[in-house]
């Protein structure tokens, strides 16, 4: 049986947190300073591509077929999106508007665009997915993951290539970061920064993709857990207060895939696997949920009106609604949804394809 990458699951957790809290500070106005928590979409991207390619490049190669590999993907990511998607809807109710004016038939058909992960904000100058703005991730994390699959099965590409394409990628996207001040907004705020998170999402997932199918490892220099965790957190919430795009290119660059690497081979016992898988468990659901739930707690308690409650308190009682609400939405729905999803579809597409290993 291959082995699980338990830290790893849990610097996602820490990661969904960093970006909740930098949604929960913009949306209650606490004024702090500003911190670099959107850079967790990259870590996110770096890391899946190495678990993408630990789960599946043996698969894909052994037979595995297009079908199946996308069935999985879907029936991973969809029952959450779905719920992100109701949330999103729920959280624009009581204004019955969207930023601009539009009305409750725009943002329905927005909610339908999005469900089909179609970026319709951008035509009305909005953000690519206004509903619910994480999903704009999902919509990269498929397009590689459909690119991966493609690649694999089907396209023999020597390491050097590889490799020579990846560090082409590269130069690109820092030169774009370069001139944008930050990757704070590349892919989903306007048509050129959707069109940058190509690019964006390819250097890191294919970054991740090679630690693992190229075995890139300093298992001789492993470090202590703690320094990775504590490294990761310092790395998203640094408090210099600006966006700086020489520290974007070298956290995008080098301190991600470092981390991704020396958590590849690091390995917790007792206690902490615990905190880590369920931070790890929860991190899927809480990203995709955390946005609307925070809008819909702060409109809450601004409609209250007469009840005063400081913007960091406020920010606070929605992250721990958001994170206990992911966890019940984990349990009693996104892993019950997932494995029903999974006895009718899979079962199909295994016996039309010659693949039969488990998800």
């Amino acid at each position: 049986m291959k082995r699980h990458f338990v830290l790893l699951d849990g610097l996602r957790g820490m990661a969904a947190l960093a970006v909740g809290t930098l949604h929960a500070s913009q949306i209650f106005g606490v004024s702090a300073s500003p911190f670099p928590a959107y850079l967790a979409v990259d870590f996110f991207f770096c890391l899946s591509g190495f678990v993408i390619a630990f789960a599946y490049d043996d698969r894909l190669v052994s037979g595995m077929n297009m079908l199946d590999f996308s069935l999985r993907r879907v029936i991973r990511l969809y029952p959450m999106i779905f719920i992100g998607i109701l949330l999103g809807l729920v959280s624009t109710a009581g204004k019955l508007t969207l930023a601009g004016g539009h009305g409750m038939a725009t943002t329905f058909g927005l909610a339908i665009s999005a469900l089909l992960l179609l970026p319709a904000g951008l035509f009305l100058h909005l953000q690519a997915f206004p509903i619910d703005n994480p999903i704009w991730s999902l919509f990269f994390e498929i397009f590689a993951n459909g690119i991966y699959a493609v690649q694999k099965k089907y396209l023999d590409v020597s390491r050097v290539k590889y490799l020579g394409i990846l560090f082409m990628v590269g130069l690109v996207l820092a030169e774009i970061i370069h001139r944008s001040g930050s990757v704070a907004s590349i892919g989903f705020n306007g048509f050129h920064s959707f069109l940058y998170g190509f690019l964006r999402v390819v250097f890191s997932f294919f970054f991740g993709v090679a630690i693992f199918r190229f075995s890139i490892s300093f298992e001789p220099f492993r470090l202590p857990s703690g320094l990775i965790i504590l490294g990761l957190g310092c790395l998203l919430f640094e408090p210099f207060g600006s966006e700086y795009w020489e520290y974007d290119i070298f956290c995008i660059g080098l301190a991600f895939p470092l981390i991704v690497i020396f958590g590849a081979g690091t390995e917790l016992k007792a206690f902490p696997v615990r905190i880590m898988a369920l931070f790890g468990n929860v991190s899927y659901p809480f990203y995709i949920i955390h946005q609307p739930i925070i809008r819909i707690v702060h409109g809450l308690m601004f409609k209250l009106g007469h009840v005063t409650v400081p913007p960091i308190m406020g920010a606070m009682i929605a992250l721990v609604i958001a994170a206990m609400t992911s966890y019940g939405f984990l349990s009693f729905y996104d892993e019950p949804t997932r494995a029903v999803l999974t006895r009718l579809f899979m079962r199909k597409s295994l016996i039309k394809g010659p693949s039969k290993l488990p998800a």
